[in-house]
């Protein structure tokens, strides 16, 4: 009888929602594999389980993370919320409440930066108003996104925020400069 268990090859095989669940868990290789791979894995030996396991964490945080302006939801292309400046108040306030609690509202954060896009003209977009109680809004649908999707989101934010801190760190440096004012 031979074993044949199927492991993820890359994070667009793992999901944004099985990332969430694994951070849920406590490090055990046997739920780690029974979350990540095809198969039978009570078959495997706990060895196997712990090497498989391993392999599968450091597959999740391998590579550059790439951003990806688009995706794909069953028959709906969603965009990347084009306008970050122009967020309104209640998607910003949304959207930092969930990144508190990334193990549990990953999904949902996601919901409001991907929104469906209603017109596209080359890589102009517009996409559908921020409606959390409309039938639109569909936080669960992207638990089957895949992981690398989420964090070329992440990174994006992640250069964002570093691009802000440089530049306000610059003006800081203006505004504590000297200045040369003729004394009377």
């Amino acid at each position: 009888m031979s074993l044949r268990i199927l492991l993820p090859a890359s994070h667009d095989a793992i999901t944004l929602g099985q990332v969430m669940q694994y951070n849920r868990i406590n490090a055990d290789p046997v739920a780690v594999c029974r979350l990540f791979c095809k198969g039978d894995v009570n078959q495997m030996t706990y060895a196997e389980t712990v090497i498989t396991a391993q392999t599968i964490v450091e597959l999740m945080n391998m590579g550059e993370p790439v951003f990806k302006p688009f995706i794909e939801i069953g028959e709906t292309t969603y965009g990347f919320h084009p306008d970050i400046n122009g967020m309104l108040v209640g998607e910003f306030i949304d959207m930092e409440a969930f990144c508190k609690e990334p193990t549990q509202n990953a999904h949902k954060f996601m919901a409001i930066i991907y929104r469906p896009v209603k017109r596209r003209i080359g890589n102009k977009y517009e996409i559908i108003g921020y409606q959390p109680d409309s039938m639109d809004y569909n936080p669960d649908a992207f638990l089957d996104v895949p992981f690398s999707v989420y964090r070329g989101a992440l990174a994006f934010f992640l250069t964002l925020a570093v691009g802000f801190t440089n530049s306000l760190d610059s003006y800081s440096k203006i505004l504590n400069q000297p200045t040369n004012r003729p004394t009377k």
